[in-house]
């Protein structure tokens, strides 16, 4: 049997297994031709474009980017176990073939240490197939972006943690037509709108959590939501400005904007928790006038369940872009616990919507019977003569009685023992 023999360099921190061919630099490294690279100290990385397939195991340490990683179309880059930061870089990663962040068995923190709505973590292209694992982070100015263009065939995973001074996932709002789907199921933390969908996508949250300014901010774009929790932060906006150029700020934890267009928004809610701190837990509104909704008018919004909450004494889905006073579908709510029920023209014949009922507001998922409502035969008021509780009122008095009894009759049989024993 033929013995393989690999040689194991390392030179200025690097250590790579490229054939046994000496790597003299991160930059050789990363480009060579078996697919593997590794790091055994801290090291830094300038402007760099992706030649082969690679995976780069950090393996615990600081990978420092001065410039831009381009990963161009037809190549994977796969990076893991460690750390990637940035003070100077605009954007970290520009992506045109596939980038995997993190892997199942190991964690990785990527970071721009600088954030501002410049530093962008990642930059979508045509094509762009990224994965962010369930182990990795992001964070800095803005997560991962598709800029303006005409970008297509985008497949973003998001399984992982985002955190953002700006948006956690942004689509710009000049992709007119679906630039893709984004499959999120981890979770986005924002002081911004955690996402700013301007441009159209195809969105699918999964048992995902997303907390921002608002947590969705929506103009174009499909829709699903299947469980998770979703909060808006904002203090209330009672006449949410106009935004040609950004998300328009409103509180609510879903918002829907016309500014990009009439009937560019589809949004079906299958289930979650939809949570607004000081306004809407949805809102449609008309930021340009002149326009008609943004929602599509058979199918714009559809909820089938979930818990939505407003603040006090607000509309749980505020609906101002639509004609409520005659028969519409653009609107269709089927089911779900409301703090505010919807009016009663958004809600389809048949609709089990109802008001959230006192546990939905408490802590904890344990059932609270005093909260439910819910019978409790040890709390019942018992009826006089079947309870055998001792603190039971009825009860107390028919022992007293019952222990009367006894005594007079011990009392008179003694009694009578005596008169016979004296006759």
């Amino acid at each position: 049997m033929k013995k393989l023999v690999s040689l194991l360099v390392a030179v200025a921190g690097v250590s790579t297994l490229i054939g046994g061919v000496k790597a003299d630099t991160l930059e050789t490294c990363l480009g060579g031709t078996t697919g593997s690279c590794s790091i055994s100290e801290n090291v830094s990385l300038g402007t760099f474009t992706l030649t082969n397939d690679t995976t780069l195991d950090l393996q615990g340490h600081t990978l420092t980017l001065t410039s831009t990683v381009n990963v161009p179309s037809s190549k994977t880059l796969t990076i893991k176990n460690g750390t990637v930061t940035s003070n100077t870089v605009g954007e970290l990663f520009s992506v045109n073939g596939t980038l995997v962040l993190g892997t199942s068995d190991s964690s990785l923190n990527v970071e721009n240490t600088t954030p501002s709505s410049n530093q962008i973590i990642v930059r979508l292209l045509s094509n762009a197939n990224v994965t962010v694992e369930k182990t990795t982070t992001l964070k800095g100015g803005v997560g991962i972006m598709a800029g303006a263009g005409s970008i297509t065939g985008v497949n973003v995973k998001m399984d992982g943690t985002i955190t953002t001074s700006g948006f956690g996932l942004y689509v710009n709002g000049r992709n007119t037509s679906s630039i893709g789907t984004f499959n999120v199921t981890g979770t986005i933390t924002s002081d911004d709108a955690a996402v700013y969908a301007a441009g159209a996508a195809n969105w699918t949250f999964t048992n995902a959590n997303v907390t921002g300014a608002e947590a969705i901010s929506i103009k174009r774009g499909d829709f699903t939501i299947d469980g998770g929790n979703y909060r808006g932060t904002r203090a209330f906006v009672e006449t949410p400005e106009k935004n040609t150029n950004g998300s328009e700020d409103t509180g609510a934890a879903i918002s829907i904007s016309n500014t990009a267009g009439a009937g560019t928004v589809k949004v079906h809610i299958k289930d979650g928790n939809i949570t607004s701190d000081n306004g809407y837990a949805i809102l449609e509104y008309k930021a340009d006038e002149e326009a008609a909704s943004a929602l599509n008018t058979t199918e714009g919004l559809v909820i089938d369940d979930g818990t939505f909450k407003s603040a006090s004494g607000k509309d749980t889905v505020k609906i101002n872009g639509i004609d409520t006073t005659s028969s519409q579908s653009a609107v269709q709510i089927k089911g779900g616990e409301y703090s505010k029920l919807p009016d009663d023209k958004l809600l389809t014949e048949g609709s089990t919507a109802k008001v959230i009922s006192t546990s939905s507001s408490s802590s904890g998922n344990k059932k609270d019977p005093e909260e439910k409502g819910e019978d409790k035969e040890d709390n019942k008021a018992p009826e006089a003569g079947t309870t055998t509780d001792a603190k039971n009122p009825d009860t107390a008095d028919n022992f007293i009685v019952f222990i009367s009894f006894v005594i007079t009759g011990l009392v008179g049989f003694a009694l009578a023992a005596r008169s016979i024993l004296k006759n």
